[in-house]
């Protein structure tokens, strides 16, 4: 913060268009240097480079009055090694006092111009700048400056008074927040007072949700007379140990999305990371440490396990990690407050790309073909290299893993519990060989392209020096290979999440035999079918189910590029979940229950919808292998193929008429 008021005072003093501001602001770099006596010697620094002579002498002088004895070792130093600046001697106890007062109060004196008291006109221009709008830094140094003008002088005036109501109608809590907060507490009162509102609102959520429930059946469910001679026990206690236990819970997870909101500084984060680390728990006991009950956070809420001092180890436990969590806090918001409080993107965590300036620049050869070439690969590699700290792109790769576990869940635990292995590659092919995990994990990958057709920072360089549909093909072969990318971790994360009971050999396992000749298949809703196992091999069965959920999700995403292109990106997106619906709704078993058809019709029924629906043109089961009408793998390829090339061509023609409007950074 020091930093930027030197800055806005070094702009403000060289512009001399606003000499009340810079008074103002100077007050505050006073204060700043009251409050962090360990910042002087690096502010001192920055002092020494202003381009003012005048306001250089100026803040000088604040050193020594404000820091004391440790201001006056730092402005002696300074004075002595800048004699041409003609530095005056440190400001008098009788003017230090009197600049005091100015800040808290409003005396008059070289200070005192700003006083909404003394010059309400000013303060009321003050005002209706501090209500412009502004971000980061910049907005954070207007509320400070509203506050301390609100705050102490809000009634000497009715029109300043409505401005103020004016700004507590437009702001946000946030930002109430840093107005009312940010000057008058202390840092770790600021901290600290952050940490018990985060926990203790996770606590009373789910106490509150345990103690509206038990109410709710006791007056609605559990009779309200017993009869007989049995005496009814009481769940008094077992109620106060939930919700001991539970708000534990709550608190906890609450405070870890706030800790890891605040690593990544992305809102976001806060409702995701407790979700996602949730069941990363889970994965990694069930599927890898079984006998580590204390991984999973079910066991907590369960008691599940061999807890010593029953669900008082649980809730100590928790206390634990929670007061762990609360410490990171403490620790990375410290950082964040003392860093000027710069809010730094998560792609500034990661190592940058050094560019070597040495070596010669050899001009590519201007061949029209090459030249369109090189400008995809540029395009493809600024929309790959937009990845890099992208919350949304982590958050989308984290849900999917998290879904996998989820969706083959049925089969990693039937295995477990008939004691048989499975081959590597069969919870794939039973997962998504069935129509609603394709629909599922589809319909996630509109949360990687929701902002298309990816509108940066960078994309009016390429429109100036490239044709739109050289930026366009590079934008389809961006979209192909992301989804691409998608897809193949899908497959990897299903097999490696059941890794742990499965060997590699090319050959159907015991637990596919069980689930496909004994019926137990259909009674766990996985689709072992029987002609599935006769007329193929594991890794030919996952191959095929690989490329037909890539070309299914390839189509809905050039459906949704051509469509954002077409009418915009709300109708994109509408779209997408359009055609998913769609393929959902096209169910022989739905056509059954609706229209009452008879078996005999229902295998018509089950024809048409395999060649009609999308969705079950990409399941791997209901295609032809040589005995029914249904299509056979080759037709839904072509039928793929032409869906896709003809969506990009009709996204060419949209194009043309496309108005682009950029927002001025990435998004």
């Amino acid at each position: 913060m020091g930093r930027i008021l030197l800055a806005a005072l070094d702009e403000r003093q060289m512009a001399e268009d606003d000499p009340e501001m810079s008074t103002v602001l100077t007050g505050f770099f006073y204060e700043l240097l009251k409050r962090h006596p360990d910042r002087m010697a690096a502010w001192a620094g920055e002092t020494v480079k202003l381009r003012s002579p005048r306001l250089k002498n100026l803040v000088l002088t604040l050193y020594p009055a404000a820091g004391g004895a440790l201001g006056r070792m730092i402005f002696e130093p300074i004075a002595a090694a800048h004699p041409e600046l003609g530095v005056p001697p440190p400001l008098k106890a009788l003017e230090a006092k009197q600049l005091e007062q100015t800040l808290a109060g409003g005396a008059e004196g070289p200070w005192g111009g700003w006083s909404a008291s003394g010059n309400p006109a000013y303060a009321r221009a003050l005002l209706r700048q501090s209500l412009a709008p502004a971000s980061g830094e910049a907005a954070l140094v207007r509320r400070m400056v509203l506050r301390r003008m609100v705050v102490d002088r809000t009634g000497t005036d009715a029109e300043l008074l409505a401005i103020t109501r004016e700004f507590f109608q437009a702001a946000s809590p946030d930002e109430l927040d840093d107005f009312f907060k940010m000057v008058p507490t202390d840092e770790r009162e600021r901290i600290l007072g952050k940490e018990l509102a985060c926990a203790i609102s996770g606590f009373l959520t789910l106490t509150i949700g345990i103690l509206a429930g038990h109410i709710l059946v006791s007056l609605f469910v559990l009779p309200m007379e017993t009869f007989g001679e049995t005496a009814v026990k009481s769940q008094l206690s077992e109620l106060v140990g939930k919700i001991i236990i539970f708000g534990f819970s709550g608190a906890l997870w609450a405070m870890l999305g706030m800790l890891l909101s605040t690593v990544t500084m992305n809102t976001y984060m806060a409702y995701a990371a407790p979700f996602i680390l949730y069941y990363v728990l889970i994965i990694l006991q069930e599927r890898y440490a079984r006998d580590v009950f204390m991984l999973n956070p079910q066991n907590y809420l369960t008691l599940t396990g061999t807890w010593p001092f029953g669900g008082w180890s649980a809730g100590i436990t928790m206390a634990v990690l929670l007061i762990g969590a609360m410490l990171g806090f403490y620790v990375i918001a410290q950082d964040h407050l003392r860093d000027d409080n710069a809010r730094k993107a998560i792609r500034t965590l990661f190592r940058q790309r050094s560019i070597s300036l040495e070596k010669p620049f050899h001009p590519a050869h201007d061949i029209p073909m090459l030249n369109d070439l090189r400008q995809v690969r540029s395009v493809v590699h600024y929309n790959f290299r937009m990845w890099r700290g992208n919350a949304r792109v982590l958050l989308t790769f984290a849900l999917a893993f998290i879904l996998c576990f989820l969706l083959s869940d049925k089969a990693a635990s039937f295995a477990y519990d008939m004691g048989t292995t499975m081959q590597a590659f069969e919870p794939f092919a039973w997962t998504f060989g069935d129509a609603n995990s394709v629909l599922l994990i589809s319909l996630l990958l509109v949360l990687l392209f929701v902002d298309m057709p990816f509108l940066g920072a960078g994309v009016p360089y390429y429109l100036v020096r490239m044709k739109r549909r050289t930026w366009l093909t590079g934008q389809a072969i961006y979209i192909s290979l992301a989804t691409v990318l998608y897809i193949v971790f899908i497959f990897a994360a299903t097999s490696i999440i059941c890794m742990g009971n499965s060997f590699i050999g090319n050959m159907w396992s015991e637990t596919a035999a069980i689930l496909g000749y004994s019926g137990a298949g259909k009674a766990v809703a996985l689709p072992a079918l029987v002609k599935t196992l006769e007329l193929s091999r594991p890794y030919e069965c996952a191959s095929t189910i690989l490329l037909l959920m890539l070309l299914y999700t390839l189509v809905m995403v050039f459906l949704t590029l051509y469509v954002n292109i077409k009418r915009g990106k709300s109708a994109g997106i509408a779209a997408a979940f359009a055609f998913s619906l769609f393929g959902f709704l096209l169910n022989p078993q739905l056509f059954k229950q609706i229209f009452e058809l008879p078996d005999e019709l229902l295998y018509k029924a089950n024809v048409a919808v395999g060649w009609l629906s999308p969705l079950n043109q990409a399941t791997y089961h209901m295609h032809n292998f040589g005995y029914d009408l249904l299509p056979r793998l080759w037709q839904t390829y072509v039928i793929f193929g032409l869906a896709i090339v003809l969506l990009f061509i009709f996204t060419l023609r949209a194009l043309r008429k496309y108005n682009f409007h950029f927002l001025g950074g990435d998004q």
